[in-house]
């Protein structure tokens, strides 16, 4: 002890005091590695979750761009040869184009006939797991959406008939599988690889470029690799110069690399969320970790004033509570991680079906980012212990002697005498120990009111609602391209009339209705021109400069049938039935309308009054006068768009009169109740049985959205729930404990006096359930209006979502709270009871 009476250099009494310490209070250790371990469970969910979203967004990406750093298309191979003999690169391969698969069990599964070499096969994405690639004339090896929609086994040297546009010529040809892979609905195209040989023969290589032939047949794809993924659109831009490639030739850099940071395209409302959540778990963590170091602390004041008293200081005593907390966070760590992971693997499927990004099936979570949930788990440790600290610092010698819990500073109003009784004794109890009453209560609090938000948001989903937000109709039904993300030729014509025949047919058909869409190459005004350049001048984008250098601009003409215009929402402009069918008017949109670019909420091109000319398929002009600014609502669509985004929505008579007799984009049609289940088996069986090209959606589609939707948010907000109600639970059972063990002086003198076992057992229950008392009002007041806030404008913004008030969770946890409140002060003071009074009031002196 000289070290510390002198000052010397005494870490390793420091650590030897703290390490005693520590042994001397075991069952205090048990919370408070409880509590670190629930925190890093918290942090590792939350860090398991956002890494295994950004790897199934890199996933996403991978399956529709590749894993290359770039690529150069539609080469002849000349061309391809320049590229391969430059040192700009790092490393190149190629596919070489021969076809499409046109079997007719392809017709929803785009099949891309290819030769590749071994590096693009691999970056493709498309390299086979089980076989080889085609080495052989007769060898092909494709994926097993390909086998399966064939109806070919898994199985090397099956045999694969295989059907093959090539450039309008038609090859039939039976294939030997020789290698398969997974493969991914995602993708755009599935690919097959076939032989050198065999792409030799019906599509050999190009020997000039597709600008001058516009054939695809024996084009090269290059994939590229540069040393590094820096600046890499400069790096292809000097290796196209350096290879002498026309600056028309297509060219791309992966956007896997095209980070968003990288971008400059960061989302601050993602951000903030993120911030948000994190500082909501910090808190959480904060709350009962530094209540547990707290109550230690001031369970320990006797022992702390001993050492001021042998000239301690406060540095020293500061390092006995932080090296304890260091030791403990290093044994609840791992724990916290492993059951993070898990927790965080869990939840990814159930996340990503709220979110934009597709789900793969396929989990990847780097194991270094539990290295951020720790490094978070520590922080929070760290800052809970700082207050503590200063605490244990800040004792006086001598009131650490006279210290008995009591610290509050509050001191007696007046000198009357009153009876005291068990419930008057635990009242005063919470009283004096203000402070820890506070932080347990908002801790079991808050555990209660997310419990009854998650269940009253859950109970609160309305199907009716989330079909009526949703659902246009009874039916939909439209070509499977247009619904089919990422793929490139939409059909805006799939609906045939023998489709159309049957449907009219079926028993219960209420009504039903057609849209038309048609895209076009459309020539603007001289004066539209002048408007867009005035709007633009000094801060144009590439698609405003190709618009006013083009002066034209790709459009999608709708028509709809009159039934159909509660399905158009009107941001400008009034609807007048009269004027519309007439036939003389339209409605207008685009990207600027729709403040997706510059100049959001108003456009530089047709505004209201306006006249619009369009081109019949005979060369003769109509005018149609601007009506409304609107859209078709997003489900009838043809769901792209390119170029300004213009698109026009007519009467369907005056569509009719430009186009002609037409097929339609979708059909929709309603049903009644009765003949709902027969319509539903019928389209079911029609459009994979007679029309496979043709794809639905229906009530009953719908409604496995929402259970799947549903079920998300029970399978969160339960984990999350349960969590922090365990939290809750430590911190109070926690409190209820230290404050029995740090008043054993106070509960033997209050024996001495002739309080009997019973009457301390009353007390101590009375005051356990006092906090479960006051969590529970607070619950029920402003904990109710938390939950109708959260729920009225958080929830139903994004759901279809009806209020119930209820108070249901918090009456079933009543018992359970009870049972707790009950049997933890018994259980404490039967263990201090089975010593006598006299021993315990000579151990604290």
């Amino acid at each position: 002890m000289n070290d510390i009476l002198f000052g010397n250099n005494n870490g390793a009494v420091v650590k030897r005091l703290a390490k005693k310490r520590m042994n001397a209070g075991r069952s205090r250790n048990v919370f408070a590695v409880l509590a670190i371990i629930l925190t890093t469970v918290l942090f590792a969910t939350f860090f398991s979750v956002c890494g295994g979203f950004l790897d199934q967004a890199k996933q996403i990406e991978q399956l529709q761009f590749g894993t290359a750093h770039a690529s150069v298309k539609y080469l002849s191979a000349q061309q391809y040869a320049a590229l391969e003999h430059s040192d700009l690169k790092k490393e190149i391969s190629y596919t070489r184009l021969v076809g499409t698969a046109i079997n007719s069990e392809l017709s929803k599964l785009p099949t891309e006939v290819r030769y590749t070499e071994e590096m693009s096969a691999r970056s493709f994405v498309c390299y086979p797991t089980t076989g080889n690639l085609p080495q052989n004339e007769n060898e092909l090896a494709t994926s097993t959406l390909v086998l399966d929609a064939l109806g070919v086994p898994h199985e090397l040297n099956a045999v694969i008939h295989l059907s093959i546009s090539v450039d309008g010529a038609y090859y039939d040809k039976d294939f030997v599988l020789s290698g398969y892979w997974d493969g991914y609905n995602l993708a755009a195209a599935q690919e097959a690889w076939i032989s050198r040989s065999y792409a030799d023969a019906i599509a050999p290589e190009a020997v000039q470029p597709y600008s001058q032939t516009g054939k695809y047949a024996g084009l090269y794809c290059a994939d590229i690799n540069f040393a590094h993924s820096r600046n890499i659109e400069e790096q292809l831009t000097a290796l196209c110069n350096d290879a002498g490639l026309d600056a028309g030739q297509p060219n791309s850099v992966n956007p896997v690399y095209h980070s968003v940071l990288s971008q400059g395209k960061v989302d601050f409302t993602v951000i903030l969320a993120v911030i948000a959540l994190l500082g909501t778990i910090l808190l959480t963590g904060y709350l009962i970790i530094y209540n547990l170091f707290y109550i230690s602390v001031t369970q320990d004041v006797h022992f702390f004033g001993l050492l001021r008293t042998i000239g301690a200081s406060g540095r020293q005593l500061k390092g006995i509570v932080r090296k304890q907390a260091l030791c403990l966070a290093m044994i609840g760590l791992p724990f916290g991680l492993l059951i993070g992971y898990g927790i965080g693997r869990l939840l990814m499927p159930f996340v990503l079906t709220q979110t934009n990004v597709t789900d793969t099936g396929i989990y990847h979570i780097n194991p270094l980012v539990l290295l951020f949930a720790a490094l978070f788990s520590l922080l929070t440790t760290y800052i809970s212990s700082i207050r503590p600290c200063r605490y244990a610092a800040k004792i006086p010698a001598i009131e650490a002697v006279r210290y008995s819990g009591d610290h509050s500073g509050i001191k007696a109003a007046s000198k009357k005498t009153r009876k005291a009784t068990p419930l008057s004794m635990a009242i005063q109890n919470l009283k004096r120990s203000r402070k820890k009453a506070v932080l347990v209560i908002l801790s079991l609090t808050l555990s209660l009111v997310l419990l009854n938000i998650t269940y009253t948001a859950i109970n609160g989903f309305d199907l009716q609602g989330y079909i009526k937000q949703y659902a246009v109709a009874d039916f939909y039904v439209t070509d499977f391209s247009v619904r089919n993300y990422g793929y490139g030729d939409k059909n805006l014509a799939g609906i045939s009339d023998n489709f159309l025949a049957e449907m009219n047919e079926l028993p219960g058909l209420e009504n039903s209705a057609n849209i038309y869409a048609k895209d076009i190459h459309y020539t603007v005004s001289n004066e539209l021109v002048s408007r867009f350049q005035d709007r633009f001048v000094g801060n144009p984008s590439v698609a405003t400069e190709q618009f006013i250098s083009s002066q034209s601009t790709t459009a999608v003409i709708y028509g709809i049938e009159p039934s159909i215009k509660d399905k158009v929402t009107l941001t400008a402009g009034e609807w007048n039935d009269e004027k519309w069918l007439s036939g003389e008017y339209a409605i207008v949109d685009d990207f600027f309308y729709s403040g997706m670019m510059e100049g959001g909420g108003g456009s530089p091109l047709y505004q209201i009054g306006d006249s619009i000319v369009l081109t019949d398929e005979a060369g003769n002009e109509h005018a149609y006068t601007v009506m409304g600014v609107g859209h078709l609502n997003y489900n009838l669509d043809a769901q792209y768009s390119s170029d300004l985004g213009l698109t026009i929505i007519l009467p369907a008579q005056s569509y009719g009169a430009l186009y002609g007799d037409t097929q339609p984009l979708c059909t929709i049609f309603n049903v009644d109740d009765p003949n709902t289940e027969n319509a539903e088996n019928w389209i079911s069986d029609y459009c994979t049985t007679v029309e496979n090209n043709l794809t639905y959606i229906s009530h009953r589609v719908y409604e496995q959205e929402f259970e799947s939707d549903k079920a998300t948010y029970s399978v969160v907000g339960g984990i999350l729930t349960v969590i922090l109600a365990m939290i809750g639970l430590l911190n109070f059972v926690n409190a209820i404990a230290t404050s029995i063990l740090s008043r054993q002086t106070e509960l033997a003198m209050l024996g001495a006096i002739g309080m009997s076992r019973k009457q301390t057992k009353l007390m101590l229950i009375y005051e356990s359930l006092a906090y479960i008392a006051f969590a529970v009002l607070l619950t029920a007041t402003f904990g109710t209006g938390m939950c109708y806030l959260v729920c009225t404008n958080l929830i139903s913004n994004v759901w279809a979502f009806v209020y119930h008030f209820t108070l249901t969770p918090v009456a079933l946890c009543m018992p359970f709270l009870v049972m707790i409140a009950v049997a933890v002060p018994l259980a404490f003071n039967r263990g201090i009871n089975k010593r006598s009074i006299v021993e315990r009031l000579r151990e604290v002196q």
